[in-house]
């Protein structure tokens, strides 16, 4: 028991933490529109609709995010029994670094020395674990929401996820618009 609850504080704090810092924490429900796993095993592929006790189309994601003024992002897109994508970033000086390019608009990413890193630009972003295991894309549509695509690869399988994205507390112009204009490590 007292392992369970030291396992439950340590993934608590770092929202508590967030929370205390910053209050405009953000919120977006999203829905699984469909999803796909695809294996191969001894030369032989094969196609799943999802994993056992998993997440299924239909089912209601939600996708949790947070900064502070240290530069400090927390993402989590997960439901009451799934935690999908848990993802965390601290800048690095060594290593953050600024990208802006005519052809594609503005574009900025964050990389902090070979972890967790994010690229932003002014109508998406990705957020990409340190061995690039996993991704959480997002895009804004015409519908004033945001289309989502999540994958995670393995060597040996691929799941993905295609989301459909409501904001439920809007944050996310006033983070994007906060880490561009962070330079504290840039």
């Amino acid at each position: 028991m007292k392992k369970l609850l030291s396992i439950l504080f340590i993934i608590y704090l770092p929202f508590n933490s967030f929370a205390q810092q910053l209050p405009d924490d953000g919120l977006m429900k999203c829905t699984v529109k469909s999803q796909v796993i695809l294996a191969i095993k001894d030369g032989a592929s094969t196609q799943y609709s999802g994993k056992r006790n998993g997440v299924n189309v239909g089912d209601i994601l939600l996708f949790r995010y947070e900064a502070n003024d240290e530069g400090e992002l927390l993402v989590k897109l997960s439901n009451d029994k799934n935690t999908v994508f848990f993802w965390y970033y601290e800048p690095d000086r060594e290593s953050s670094y600024y990208s802006d390019s005519e052809a594609s608009g503005r574009y900025k990413t964050f990389n902090n020395s070979g972890h967790h890193s994010f690229n932003l630009w002014d109508w998406k972003m990705m957020f990409k674990t340190h061995d690039g295991h996993q991704q959480l894309y997002l895009s804004k549509n015409n519908n004033k929401a945001w289309d989502g695509m999540f994958t995670e690869v393995d060597h040996k399988n691929t799941f993905v996820l295609a989301l459909d994205c409501r904001q439920k507390r809007p944050r996310i112009k006033e983070i994007i618009e906060y880490f561009w204009n962070y330079s504290k490590d840039l």
